[in-house]
Parts: structure tokens; sequence; C-alpha cells
């Protein structure tokens, strides 16, 4: 039974960092955050480090950095949400 909630957990962390990523994408987040002095920074660096050239790799760097940020957000979001659950629980009892 352990191994079930394992998979089924690992599935929804990738299904809803897949539903974050595509939100930010498409509504417009991920451009808005690109257009501050802290966004152009950190999207000069990364390509700097990764030799990105062009605006096709340009494109990929930025849908990876927000699949990546989606990504940790979830985790961190899904292990807090368990861990009130686990206190919640433990309260009842």
């Amino acid at each position: 039974m352990r191994i079930i909630k394992v998979i089924l957990s690992v599935f929804v962390v990738i299904l809803l960092t897949i539903f974050l990523a595509r939100f930010m994408i498409d509504s417009g987040l991920a451009q808005a955050g690109l257009d501050t002095p802290v966004g152009n920074s950190i999207y000069i660096l990364m390509k700097n480090l990764f030799g990105v050239a062009g605006g096709e790799s340009g494109e990929g760097i930025v849908i990876d950095m927000v699949i990546t940020a989606s990504f940790i957000f979830v985790v961190l979001a899904c292990w807090l949400l368990s861990k009130l659950k686990a206190e919640i629980s433990r309260m009842k009892t």
C-alpha cells in the first residue's frame, strides 16, 4: 500500500507542476517576471551560464526555468500540506 501512495504522490506532483508551469506561461506571468530588472538579470545569467545563443534556445531556457520553479513550489506545497495533515490528524487523536 505504501508503494502505491508514493507512486500516486509522484504522479500528482508531476501533474500539478505541468499545470502550474503551463498556466504561468500562458497567462504571461513568466514574461512579466522576465520584464523586471531581477528577472532580466537572472535570464542573462542563465543565458551566459548555459551558452544560449538565439531566440529558440532562449525560449527553451525560459520554459525550463518556469518548470523548475513550478516543480520546487509544488514539492514544497505538497510537503507542507502533508505536514499539516499529519499535525491535524495527530491533534484529533
